[in-house]
């Protein structure tokens, strides 16, 4: 499912931190794109909630950025389960891929990821990327400090599942400008 953007809700009357942007569901591991977003924000916010399917246990979705399939992604992951906390990176990846096991096998879990400067030309994108997930009675949180090297700003975001319809049961996102002072 895409969303187009509109100038609409960038140039609302809505004051405060947060403006709704565009929000989307998808069923059955479709792949939900923020497209045509607008560049008059200081950052973006993007908020993902999931169920996953009864028959797999670690599902993902994997943002991709301007559909950006290169290896300009790059992340340092912070990863807690209540048994072994973990830490571990990757680099010179095709998307954001540590974004792995926050929901899965009818539990929910959700992702708050957070663009700073999106809309700067000049500079590579960094962001913070948080998820939880449930497991009955277990789960797990990961903080990842995610770097996309383009000065490219960023107008579209794809939210894939990986394995598809195997994976995931249902999710919805939303996107959010940040305003900056005197916005």
């Amino acid at each position: 499912m895409t969303v187009t953007m509109t100038t609409a809700a960038a140039n609302s009357i809505m004051r405060g931190a947060m403006v709704p942007i565009g929000h989307a569901s998808a069923i059955n591991g479709n792949v939900i794109s923020f497209t045509s977003i607008p560049n008059t924000y200081k950052d973006l916010m993007i908020t993902i909630h999931a169920v996953g399917n009864s028959t797999y246990t670690g599902s993902r979705i994997w943002p991709r950025l301007n559909n950006d399939t290169g290896s300009n992604y790059s992340y340092t992951t912070l990863k807690g389960d209540g048994a072994s906390p973990t830490s571990f990176r990757g680099v010179n990846n095709g998307s954001f891929f540590a974004l792995d096991d926050f929901f899965g096998n009818n539990n929910p879990g959700s992702m708050i990821m957070h663009f700073f400067n999106y809309a700067d030309t000049a500079r590579f994108k960094h962001g913070l990327i948080r998820t939880a997930g449930d497991a009955n009675g277990s789960g797990v949180v990961h903080l990842h400090a995610v770097t996309w090297r383009q000065t490219s700003a960023i107008s579209d975001v794809g939210l894939l599942v990986a394995g598809g319809s195997s994976q995931a049961a249902h999710y919805k996102a939303s996107i959010y400008g940040i305003r900056g002072p005197g916005q």
